[in-house]
């Protein structure tokens, strides 16, 4: 193993924490600016007998891009005839996430230069490696992204991570430590190398333990537990498993365990160590290093007898304050999947009485999936869309916490909000589907959103696709460019949380129609037309001709989203803004109708003061008596009737009611009776429309079969007024 120089310390991605927590207690160390949420769907537990993976990079300055790696073969190089090592990079999560050549377009150095910034110089030359492993012959074609985990390859093994805290804490050779591995980089490895998921983890294992495992934070004490423990979901076309890993006490080494997700089940995992008590003896649903009994048994952390319990031995509990932060996500994917499972949303920090997985009581699909991803606990007692947390409009976004004026971040960090799987400070989300019912050709698919989930819009990406659509493989944080994805998402999603229950519909209407071959069947139509053209193929150009097509259907939806979203914000300006909706747009007049705020959120904030303090005057002076102590007798009469803050769900025709996650319904934006008042007018649609209506015009980039491959791939284009025809009904929630 080759070691050099140290580049610095990591910084944050979906495993880090805030910089300035090490101000902060111990007791309080829960950070809150990154952290992952990933499920995964076995495949008696989906409708098509896939497995579904899936993750949300919830990170607030990662580098968002994402990146095909092509199959490679190596060859013997010079007199020693041996194989070229291939280097090991430290950690590092924000831009540039790396810069080499000849792994992947996104990461060459004329990629990086396109951006155009100051800083490109000091970016380059190419990222130094920290160390080396030993080559392998071949390595398969992936995807991987800027926060540097590796998603899915071409034999359709497919990963999610979620940060988990732990034990033990190692130092990466880069730092003076012994580990030369970390979650991002093994994952990378993996998915170079494994066929199918059980190989994934045994060489992500055996590679960890001898060549040393470190986790995303090490260097700060307060922060440096809560991210050295990781979970990787590891599916393939016929298992699903979890893997958990963290460091061993020496920090040269490694800690780890899989179990398999039980057929027809599915589970979550969201910063916390879900595996339990591990059987060694059944090899068939669990497997581990030596080291997990050896370890707990010498440091006096099991006592040798009955099972041994993971999560109870080798997780680090949150404070009590924060346990929450990664239970309550669990037990909302739990009994969103089983309505009628009965799971206490209050638990301890092992999440004791919750179950490992459960069987959904309606089969996951794609579209079921994706409705999970945009999740903010709707219709449950944790709804953020209702509340006076959110606002008079309904922003479900809670933002991190920080010291703010007098307040010290540990003052802030002793209360907490709900941490919804939907967030706003997203990177993006995924799902990859691995399917026995597709060749890998067709079936190794992954539905990509750059920001947010629940404002952002899903596009199928095919690995035997060789490229990355610009618009998803360039960007960064330093400035807004219109023609990346992760900008144009991120415009549209912090306007309309400007005025949520009013704009969401919006939103809604127009991922409908974007993702309506993942809702309608048309999606599987062109998969399976595309497997049986590939099926029949007898020469090279058959297959070109099918990989052809595959590239079009994602450039094409890719490019469709690009064109809603570029139009959609000017437009949702156009239409909420100064505290207004406008309608009429193609009349000879406009109109415009005052938002105003719901009158639970008036009283909240004493708007009704000053009437009952006049009124009260009023009644003084025509009785004689003094109008100035029947006004602080008014006033205190109002504060002491202030309203508690509602959490109750929002009402029917409030255009955010969920019934308890079977059946998401964002209606038109409309005001409602009850929490919002009649902000607009009584459950119907706000004024002019939807936001495709009044005669604004956009052009949908939509692919379609005319008559199957093999007359050609058509290239449709949708060009049309969609009008808002009363309610939308999410499909599949």
């Amino acid at each position: 193993m080759v070691v050099m120089a140290s580049l610095g310390r990591p910084r944050w991605a979906c495993a880090a924490a805030l910089a300035a927590a090490a101000t902060m207690t111990a007791a309080l160390a829960m950070t809150a600016t990154a952290h992952c949420t990933t499920m995964i769907v076995s495949a008696g537990a989906s409708a098509d007998g896939s497995v579904l993976t899936s993750s949300t990079s919830d990170c607030k300055d990662c580098d968002f891009r994402l990146a095909r790696v092509g199959a490679r073969t190596y060859t013997p190089e010079g007199k020693s005839k041996k194989l070229r090592p291939r280097p090991v990079f430290e950690a590092k999560f924000n831009f540039p996430h790396l810069v080499a050549e000849g792994r992947s377009p996104t990461w060459e150095a004329d990629n990086l230069k396109a951006e155009g910034l100051p800083q490109v110089d000091a970016w380059l030359p190419r990222t130094k490696s920290i160390g080396s492993l030993p080559q392998v012959n071949a390595t398969a074609a992936l995807y991987e992204t800027g926060s540097g985990y590796a998603l899915l390859n071409e034999h359709q093994v497919a990963m999610g991570e979620s940060s988990c805290p732990a034990k033990f804490v190692a130092l990466p050779v880069s730092a003076g430590g012994k580990a030369l591995l970390d979650i991002s980089e093994l994952s990378r490895i993996g998915l170079e190398r494994a066929r199918t998921a059980q190989e994934a983890i045994l060489l992500m294992g055996a590679l960890a333990e001898k060549y040393g495992y470190y986790g995303a934070e090490w260097d700060d004490d307060e922060t440096k537990y809560d991210e050295s423990g990781e979970t990787l979901m590891v599916g393939d076309t016929s298992e699903a498993w979890v893997f958990h890993i963290l460091p061993d006490d020496t920090g040269a080494s490694a800690v780890w365990v899989a179990q398999r997700v039980p057929d027809g089940h599915m589970t979550a995992v969201a910063n916390n160590f879900v595996i339990r008590h591990v059987n060694a003896s059944d090899t068939d649903n669990f497997l581990m290093s030596d080291s997990v009994h050896a370890i707990a048994k010498r440091l006096g952390l099991w006592d040798g007898k009955g099972l041994l319990d993971f999560t109870d031995v080798y997780g680090k509990p949150r404070s009590a304050v924060h346990g929450s932060y990664s239970t309550r996500r669990v037990w909302r994917v739990f009994t969103r999947a089983d309505p009628d499972l009965v799971l206490p949303s209050h638990t301890d920090a092992l999440m004791s009485d919750y179950p490992f997985s459960v069987a959904p009581a309606k089969k996951m699909d794609l579209a079921r999936m994706v409705a999970f991803q945009r999740d903010h606990y709707e219709g449950t007692e944790f709804d953020t869309t209702v509340g006076l947390a959110g606002g008079p409009f309904g922003d479900p976004d809670r933002y991190d916490a920080g010291p703010v004026g007098n307040m010290t971040l540990e003052r802030a960090m002793y209360g907490e909000f709900p941490r919804t799987i939907s967030l706003f400070r997203t990177s993006y989300s995924y799902i990859a589907r691995s399917t026995s019912a597709l060749p890998s050709t067709v079936g190794a698919m992954l539905l990509f959103a750059p920001h947010a989930a629940a404002t952002s819009a899903y596009v199928p990406f095919y690995l035997a696709s060789e490229a990355v659509p610009p618009a998803y493989a360039t960007g960064s944080l330093f400035r807004y460019r219109g023609d990346v994805a992760y900008w144009a998402v991120a415009a549209v999603c912090n306007w309309v949380h400007k005025y949520y229950v009013h704009a969401i519909g919006d939103v809604r209407e127009m991922q409908a129609v974007l993702e309506a071959d993942i809702r309608n069947g048309s999606l599987a139509d062109f998969e399976a037309d595309a497997a049986a053209r590939l099926g029949k193929a007898k020469k090279a150009k058959d297959v070109r001709a099918v990989t052809n097509a595959l590239t079009t259907y994602t450039t094409s939806r890719a490019a469709g989203v690009m064109a809603a979203y570029g139009a959609a914000f000017p437009a949702l300006i156009a239409k909420f803004h100064d505290g207004f909706i406008r309608s009429g747009e193609t009349e000879a007049a406009v109109t415009m109708t005052t938002m105003f705020y719901p009158e639970w959120w008036l009283k909240a904030v004493g708007y009704f003061r000053a009437g009952d303090i006049a009124k009260a005057e009023a009644a003084a002076r025509a009785a004689g008596k003094d109008p100035a102590a029947a006004a602080a007798a008014a006033a205190a009469a109002d504060d002491a009737a202030m309203p508690p803050v509602v959490l109750a769900p929002a009402p029917a025709g409030s255009g955010l009611s969920v019934d308890n996650g079977t059946t998401a319904s964002p209606s038109p934006a409309v005001g409602g009776p009850g929490v919002y008042g009649n902000a607009v007018s009584d459950g119907k649609p706000s004024p002019g429309g939807g936001l495709w209506g009044g005669g604004m015009h956009i052009v949908l980039f939509v692919a379609g079969l005319v008559s199957g491959l093999g007359g050609g791939f058509v290239l449709a284009w949708w060009v049309g007024r969609l009008q808002r025809r009363g309610g939308y009904q999410e499909i599949g929630s």
